[in-house]
Formats: C-alpha cells, structure tokens, sequence
C-alpha cells in the first residue's frame, strides 16, 4: 500500500471529519477473529490517508466517495483514522427517489435468486432432499461422484429430477442453515445451504450416485441472510472475507468452509459450539443456525443471475 500523506496538522488523539475516495482494499483478522478493512482515504486536495472499518460489514465499497468521522490514531509510524461514521458523497447518495427505486429493483433481483436456494420443511421430497447419515463427499472431500444414501425419499426424487431432463439443474450443498423468517403476521420456518455445487444424478444399480460437475463449491450469500446480516452489510463482509490471505490461498473446499465457519463464529452469526463434521452427517437441527446436514435440490439451469446484484 502507499504511504500516508495526511493533511496538515492531523496528530494522534484528535477526531476529525475527512471527505474522499476509498481506495483498494485490505483485509485483516483481529487476534480474536473478526475480519476489519484498511483502505486509503483520496481527498481532492492530494491527502491520502489510512483508515480503518474495525466491522467489514460497515466499510464502504472500493472506489465510493464517502466522508468519514473518527479518531486519529498511529500505527507502526503512519496516521491512521480509526472511523466511527461513514456518509456516502455525490454520485454514491443518490435521492431518495433514485435510493428507493434502485432499493425496489434490488429487492425485486435478490428475491429471483433468492427462490432457488431457499426452501421451507413443506418443499421436502419436492424442491429438496436433506442427507443426514454417512459422509459428505463432495464440497468437503475430493470425490467426483458419490453413492446416494439408500434412502427412499432420496430414490424419488432422483428419479424425478433425471426424469425432468436437461432443464434441471441438481445441486448439492453443506452445511445447511436454519432460519425463522416473518411472512405476513406469521413466522416461518426456512432453510438453505452455506454452500453448494452442481452435480448430476445417474441410476447405479439398484440406487443412485452423484456425479460433480466440475465446480468449485459456491458460498450461498443469502444463506448469510438467513444468519440475520441485511444486504448491504452482507455485501461488506463477503468483499473483505473473500479478500483475505487464508481464504484466497485454501487449495481445498473444506478449508475454505471452515475459515468461512471460523469468521461467522468469530462475527456472533453462528453458535460457537457449532463443529462441522463432514465424515458423520446428522438429522437437521429443529433450533434456528447451521445445521451439521447435507442437501440435495434442484433448480432451473440458468436461474440465477450472477453479479446481477453488484451491477445494481
């Protein structure tokens, strides 16, 4: 990163309000686990200085024009503002009008590509299947294909989902989520993977077996939903995680799950007592959080929309 060029008279100990450009990112662990963002703050008279998001989920995006208010701190010999407030600026506050029209058009995209991947206890045998004995073999293993359990439930919608053909699109994911969600004056139960991948479903004897399609495993960012994190602080906290060292550099799937698990313990989202065990799968939990459960479900090839969201 580029050295500070704070304004003048900026020192340790004083607050102070700073309007510019956030710049790249970096992100960081505290010691106790929570992810915090650094980024260099471009003001237009040529100052450049450090500051510091200590809740990722709060830290504005790269590139926004924003002012921030917070303490003036130092930090192995550079000026650093540890930010309290941060008020989006110019093209990045847009009127209400605009706000409210973008916010219904983003609601309108994320409830689209939101269906596939939410589901209640009613969908079961239907839209989805829960694997709750055995291994899970695909996003936690390196196994390209896999014995379906001898399960009828599991049998019948195999064969409805090949019997549906080239249309549908299956999935595996792990681990699952459980939620309680507010639908009109009554409280619902739902349900969705962290994370997932495509596979493809063939008859293998008397049973079936799943074929991985070649995919890395997936994260569900609205599963993160379902942890209780609105949208716009999901979208801070998926940028800064996805942005740091331990996951970028986790060659395989089940380590990116776990720095993932780690950070939402570390974060309060999840039950700290919450362990992930792959190689023994369990019934799906009946109390809202992760779920040490595996699910199968299907969907329509091309339903959702990637990044649709971003562009937004």
């Amino acid at each position: 990163m580029s050295r500070t060029i704070p304004p003048p008279g900026l020192g340790p100990g004083s607050s102070i309000v700073l309007a510019g450009r956030v710049g790249p990112w970096e992100s960081r662990r505290k010691r106790s686990g929570e992810v915090f963002v650094k980024a260099y703050l471009s003001t237009e008279d040529g100052s450049r200085v450090r500051c510091v998001w200590w809740e990722a989920r709060r830290a504005p995006r790269q590139g926004a024009r924003v002012r921030v208010r917070g303490e003036v701190r130092a930090y192995a010999g550079e000026i650093e503002i540890h930010v309290r407030d941060t008020v989006p600026l110019g093209e990045d506050a847009p009127t209400t009008f605009e706000h409210r029209l973008l916010c219904y058009y983003v609601a309108c995209v994320e409830a689209e590509q939101m269906r596939p991947v939410e589901f209640e206890p009613a969908d079961l045998g239907r839209r989805f299947v829960v694997v709750t004995q055995g291994q899970e073999r695909f996003l936690t293993g390196e196994d390209v294909r896999a014995d379906l359990p001898d399960d009828p439930a599991i049998g019948r919608w195999c064969q409805t989902r090949i019997m549906a053909g080239p249309g549908e699109q299956s999935y595996a994911g792990y681990p699952l989520v459980v939620a309680d969600r507010e639908r009109e004056g009554r409280t619902v139960r739902v349900l969705g993977p962290l994370f997932f991948v495509p596979v493809s479903l063939r008859r293998a004897g008397t049973g079936y077996e799943a074929l991985l399609d070649g995919s890395y495993p997936e994260l569900n960012v609205y599963a993160l939903d379902l942890l209780g994190i609105d949208r716009e602080e999901r979208e801070g906290l998926v940028s800064a995680v996805e942005e740091l060292e331990e996951i970028r550099e986790a060659e395989l799937p089940l380590e990116r799950i776990r720095a993932w698990l780690d950070i939402l313990r570390a974060e309060g989202l999840i039950d700290p007592g919450f362990r992930l065990r792959p190689e023994a799968l369990e019934p799906m939990r009946q109390d809202p959080g992760p779920s040490n459960t595996a699910i199968l479900y299907g969907g329509e090839r091309g339903a959702v929309i990637p990044h649709l969201v971003q562009d937004l």
